[in-house]
């Protein structure tokens, strides 16, 4: 698993000994809770955009509200009043039930609520955005819109 050390001793006889250069191996640094919860196996079938812990925890220190990270990601649009929380709609077609994403924060759906007014910038671990409800995966469809998907994971259960 993830973010386990195993040791191991080895022992050889002389005679077959061979000096080898030193082997570095590197990786990515997995959250053990979001290995758990699906965010890499959904990152890596690449179906939305994807802000991994280190990029949130980079936005964090720059943004005022969690709604401002996702200024930057396809099909969304954040609007911004001079007081209050920003406002997130999808930008893709028209017609009843385009435009809207539905807001699941630690896998649960959360309903007449603004992400702003649930969770502040610090408080984010992960997000996961699918601006068409035909990228969104299985367990974040809701039956009764055609929306796509807003997955906030905070920092409540992290690692």
């Amino acid at each position: 698993p993830p973010d386990t050390t195993v040791m191991l001793n080895v022992r050889m006889r002389a005679i077959d000994a061979q000096v080898l250069n030193p082997v570095e191996v590197t990786g990515q640094r997995m959250s053990a809770r979001l290995l758990r919860d699906g965010f890499y196996d959904r990152l890596e079938k690449g179906m939305g955009q994807y802000l991994s812990p280190d990029k949130v925890a980079d936005l964090a220190g720059r943004v005022q509200q969690t709604s401002q990270m996702l200024r930057s990601m396809n099909g969304v649009v954040v609007r911004c009043p001079a007081v209050g929380p920003c406002i997130v709609r999808g930008s893709e077609g028209r017609g009843p039930g385009t435009g809207c994403l539905t807001l699941w924060v630690d896998g649960m759906k959360r309903r007449d609520v603004l992400l702003d007014e649930l969770v502040s910038p610090n408080y984010a671990y992960a997000i996961e955005v699918y601006s068409r409800r035909s990228q969104v995966p299985q367990e974040f469809v809701d039956p009764l819109s055609r929306c796509g998907a807003i997955v906030v994971w905070t920092q409540s259960r992290a690692p």
